[in-house]
């Protein structure tokens, strides 16, 4: 019942019509041949080719549609495996750009929910009397629009509102951990605009700054978007471009009131 189950799903997609055309010829002159035995042996010929020519079609088929599904379960890990490594690319390089940062650390993030990884190495930094200068993407409804607009997993415009919200919490949180000698280091400020760009600086004014930026995508995982990794010895004048960058993006936003 279930080879007939399939058989019948298969007509009613239109698939595979040539093989079962064959096997149901086959079987047409395998009748003809039992009842007239002057063509048994011609139709008994052609009836076995039309068979075996419409298994063959068919199993090759069936073949076919599971190595095609276990190829495309391979892309699929593939990809996963892509992302996570791009992600833990992303991370580790901000992550060292801000603990071996002497003088001064510049970030520019769209959301700040990345910032909340890195609450205690900013602390850190801060301790070391090494400056911290943040940039967030503003909550006005331009802003916050844009980045629903290019979103991929994260498209509703409530959510992304929250997840602002959540990181200039976190960051106060942050600010009430710092020896207040200490806090004029951390300066942050939002901007409305939506950068196509996110990046973090450390010592831009040493000769061993270094420099880690990833382009925005559009409605797909920022993980699997290239990504640029600098050094200011080996690149100078395209690390200089990203700094003048990240200071325009400065003097263009505003400081966060909670923030002040």
């Amino acid at each position: 019942m279930k080879i007939i189950k399939d058989i019948l799903d298969d007509i009613k997609k239109g698939e595979n019509i040539d093989g079962y055309l064959a096997l149901i010829l086959g079987l047409i002159c395998s009748f003809i041949g039992i009842f007239d035995v002057s063509q048994d042996y011609v139709l008994t010929a052609i009836s076995t080719v039309l068979t075996f020519l419409a298994l063959g079609i068919l199993i090759d088929r069936k073949n076919t549609q599971k190595v095609s599904k276990l190829l495309e379960g391979l892309t699929i890990k593939q990809n996963d495996i892509l992302a996570q490594r791009n992600k833990a690319f992303f991370y580790n390089n901000i992550l060292e750009s801000i603990s071996n940062a002497k003088e001064e650390i510049c970030i520019l993030v769209r959301s700040g929910s990345t910032l909340k990884s890195f609450d205690e190495e900013i602390k850190k930094a801060i301790m070391r009397n090494c400056q911290v200068r943040i940039i967030l993407c503003a909550r006005n409804p331009e802003t916050i629009n844009s980045m629903a607009f290019r979103g991929h997993k994260t498209n509703n415009p409530n959510k992304i509102f929250s997840d602002i919200e959540n990181s200039i919490n976190n960051l106060t949180s942050l600010k009430e951990k710092i020896n207040e000698s200490q806090i004029y280091l951390l300066k942050i400020r939002e901007i409305q605009y939506l950068p196509s760009i996110g990046f973090s600086i450390s010592d831009p004014e040493s000769s061993d700054g270094k420099l880690f930026a990833l382009l925005a995508s559009f409605r797909s995982e920022s993980s699997v978007a290239p990504s640029i990794l600098l050094n200011k010895k080996n690149d100078i004048d395209l690390f200089n471009y990203f700094k003048q960058e990240f200071d325009n993006y400065w003097e263009a936003a505003n400081e966060i009131t909670e923030l002040t």
